[in-house]
């Protein structure tokens, strides 16, 4: 009788069963492995770019605050610069006082001397002291030092002959002026050309008054004072006839020293016409030294070289003196030659 093979072949197919269940489990294992992996991955993708996005955002706003301030400060300086501009623009003039104030001050601590800038001070003991040393011109010295102390602008033209104390006074007024750095020593080329004027008008000071001195002219040099005159009109800020009121303006005068030359036959004023008809301007003539005169510039000659002289060296310098062409002009140095130390004298 034939045996029975069922159930070996039963048992072989539940074998197979099991194993391809087993593999699918295996399958399916890794496949939530798998899936659990790219899962992972996405999620760390995802996480890396929140995070840059993160980093993106709070690096940007400093920036961005950054140039949103430069342009604040661009439009704030341009603001006040516009608004300092418009208020100098608007009301100028006190800036340009308070300016000038703060000069005039700062001039007063400099020359250690309260109210150095203040134009009214007296000429008294410039003048004085000019007095003391150009003698028998006294008429002339008290209309210039008049003329002077006006407030607004003058024109002064000295007349007089060789060695009668033109130059002198000149020269004094250069070096005792109460504000030295205002005086200006000028030749007739200098006046004579415009630009050259036109730049001395134009550096004045504010502080004081301002003195331009012209030596040396003559009678052909008259129509320099009327060409340099209208010049000077022509500036605002120098004190005129019709704006001496008010108080922010240049004080000038100028002295022009004209020689009578009495070798040309130039006797009198009459050949300066053109002068003395000049409406702003002020014809002031030095005295024609007399006889009597020398003997007081010989005694002052020798009291400033502190020498002695005997009369009879005196009266000789004057008899040889031809004083109505050269004045007093040469008679310093004939005192030079007679004179004798005051000591010396004293111990004989």
């Amino acid at each position: 009788m034939a045996a029975d093979k069922t159930p070996p072949i039963t048992a072989g197919w539940k074998r197979a069963k099991h194993r391809l269940l087993k593999r699918r489990l295996n399958d399916l294992h890794q496949c939530k492995a798998s899936l659990g992996s790219h899962r992972h991955w996405g999620h760390s993708r995802v996480r890396r770019l929140i995070a840059d996005d993160k980093y993106d955002a709070q690096q940007s706003p400093p920036n961005h605050t950054w140039m949103f301030q430069s342009c604040w400060c661009i439009v704030l300086l341009a603001l006040g610069v516009f608004i300092c501009g418009f208020g100098c623009y608007y009301d100028g003039e006190n800036v340009s006082n308070f300016m000038l104030n703060y000069s005039k001050q700062y001039q007063a601590i400099i020359h250690n001397k309260q109210n150095y800038c203040d134009p009214t001070l007296s000429l008294n003991e410039m003048f004085g002291h000019i007095r003391r040393h150009v003698l028998n011109q006294e008429t002339a010295l008290d209309q210039l030092e008049q003329s002077l102390s006006k407030p607004q602008f003058q024109s002064i033209s000295l007349l007089g002959s060789s060695g009668v104390g033109k130059s002198l006074t000149a020269r004094l007024l250069r070096e005792l002026f109460p504000w030295p750095e205002n005086v200006h020593a000028l030749t007739k080329s200098d006046v004579s050309d415009l630009v050259r004027i036109n730049s001395v008008l134009t550096k004045l000071d504010f502080c004081g008054r301002n003195l331009i001195l012209v030596d040396n002219m003559n009678s052909t040099d008259q129509e320099i004072v009327q060409r340099v005159n209208d010049l000077v009109s022509s500036f605002g800020d120098i004190a005129g006839n019709k704006n001496t009121h008010k108080v922010n303006l240049k004080r000038l005068s100028i002295v022009y020293i004209f020689n009578i030359n009495r070798f040309l036959g130039e006797t009198s004023v009459e050949h300066f016409a053109t002068v003395l008809q000049l409406p702003d301007n002020q014809v002031i003539q030095f005295d024609t030294l007399e006889p009597q005169h020398l003997e007081s510039c010989i005694r002052h000659e020798a009291d400033l070289e502190n020498l002695h002289l005997d009369q009879k060296y005196v009266e000789s310098m004057i008899n040889t003196t031809d004083f109505k062409m050269s004045g007093c002009k040469t008679l310093r140095a004939k005192v030079l030659i007679y004179g004798q130390p005051k000591s010396n004298y004293q111990k004989d």
